[in-house]
């Protein structure tokens, strides 16, 4: 299996290595924290609907950039927002009434998948899925991103599990929250380490539905207090108001299950 390297290292002159993503994959990431309309920068908001499928991916959770911007537009017009006086508060006000946003595996696809197809390597078609039934099997030619979701991702059939100290730029952290089937995916984007190559600082990005009217596309960093210790018992510094980190949790409920994962055909080396 052909495998690409996602992170470029720099060395400072106190020895620690800072590992951060390639700008192609950061750039990605960074069209849904700065989405462009009404000439202002909006971060996503966060959207999944399941149960309506046949609409555009844009209004159920899975939609590039581009295709956000413009349904948010077009609603916009729709609902006499103009857009041109609009507060960014209100352009996210009106994306989640009307159902615009990204998921947290819509948030991962689309920023994995130019740089991996650009290497030969399609995304939908490399990914073993749980579901091969023929009604899946068609669901996924006829709609890929909108059937790939964060527990394929991150399975083990499709990722191997990454020690703590070792976590690079591209890995997965793999969640799972308290409903049912309500499975997590952040991306490592940068990892600060030690003269040894141990990771010691380690920044994500993700898409929750949790942090209140800061749901959506957000920014987290948890530092390694305890080399030795679990991912639970390391300083996640993602705090919401109410004082809750709402990642964190999603790795409480099934510890054994979940982590930091790296996809099969990406390489540290």
């Amino acid at each position: 299996m052909k495998k690409i390297k996602v992170f470029a290292q720099e060395t400072q002159a106190s020895g620690e290595h800072i590992y951060k993503i390639i700008p192609e994959i950061a750039g990605e990431l960074d069209r849904f924290f700065k989405l462009q309309i009404g000439g202002k920068s909006v971060t996503a908001p966060y959207y999944i609907n399941t149960k309506r499928r046949r609409d555009l991916r844009a209004l159920v959770g899975k939609g590039t950039a581009d295709e956000i911007e413009l349904e948010a537009k077009v609603w916009a017009q729709v609902k006499g927002l103009n857009l041109g006086e609009a507060t960014t508060e209100s352009i996210r006000e009106l994306m989640q009434q009307v159902g615009i946003g990204i998921d947290c595996s819509g948030l991962v696809v689309h920023s994995l998948r130019p740089i991996l197809g650009r290497h030969g390597i399609n995304l939908f078609s490399s990914v073993r899925y749980k579901l091969n039934n023929l009604r899946a099997r068609l669901g996924r030619i006829l709609r890929p991103a909108e059937n790939l979701g964060a527990d394929d991702l991150t399975s083990l059939a499709n990722c191997e599990v990454v020690e703590l100290s070792k976590v690079r730029p591209g890995d997965f952290i793999r969640g799972i929250g308290k409903q049912r089937n309500a499975y997590h995916i952040a991306i490592v984007t940068e990892v600060v380490a030690g003269s040894n190559g141990d990771a010691k600082i380690i920044k994500y990005s993700h898409s929750h539905r949790k942090y209140g009217s800061n749901n959506g596309v957000r920014q987290g960093v948890m530092e390694i207090t305890n080399p030795h210790g679990s991912i639970l018992e390391q300083k996640w510094l993602e705090v919401h108001t109410d004082g809750r980190n709402y990642l964190y949790e999603d790795l409480v409920s099934e510890p054994e299950d979940c982590g930091f994962r790296r996809l099969k055909f990406l390489s540290i080396t």
